[in-house]
């Protein structure tokens, strides 16, 4: 017996076996790509939920009734509208950082906090922290609720940006381009 002979022998008892291999891998590749289309045509319709609300009361209301993971989606869905590449990092003990952004090679993070409280100076101190562990440029805080005066005197001269739920509903208009009728005015709202 040849090499050839062994290796035909060794093939016609294998290759079922190839195959399979082969189309469970294109499944895999193929459920991965499902999953990940499905998870943002998901976060996109949530967002465009918010189409339908007129007024900053209730858009604020919408915002205040969604979960904490629904608003972190929601504010990825956001930044990605506005032009930000985002990723929800989707981890439990996130280590502050529940978004990740990139946008003209500048890394920023952002920190979710859905909230019926207002976001004190401490709660700032550790995203600080957090921005500085992860390298990041800069970072965005965003909460569906206020901050405290000391809160927005600590992140004055530091390069996180403090979202509140009024600016909130204003970079949401933008990102929509306007949840109204005249899109330049939401532009010019958030500028």
């Amino acid at each position: 017996m040849d090499v050839t002979s062994v290796l035909l022998m060794y093939w016609k008892m294998l290759w079922p076996l190839f195959v399979f291999v082969v189309i469970f891998s294109l499944f895999l590749i193929l459920k991965a790509n499902a999953v990940s289309f499905f998870r943002k045509w998901r976060r996109k319709s949530k967002f465009d939920a918010g189409n339908t609300l007129r007024s900053d009361k209730e858009l604020t209301d919408w915002l205040s009734k969604l979960t904490p993971k629904e608003f972190e989606e929601q504010t990825a869905e956001m930044f990605s509208r506005l032009g930000y590449e985002a990723n929800v990092t989707g981890r439990s003990h996130d280590i502050g950082v529940d978004v990740e952004l990139m946008k003209d090679g500048k890394k920023s993070i952002v920190q979710c906090k859905h909230y019926t409280s207002k976001i004190g100076r401490p709660e700032i101190a550790r995203f600080y922290g957090d921005l500085v562990h992860h390298l990041a440029n800069d970072g965005f805080f965003v909460t569906n609720n206020f901050y405290t005066l000391e809160a927005k005197k600590y992140a004055d001269d530091k390069p996180i940006e403090l979202i509140d739920g009024i600016t909130l509903v204003k970079y949401m208009r933008a990102a929509k381009m306007g949840f109204e009728t005249n899109e330049q005015d939401a532009v010019s709202e958030v500028s």
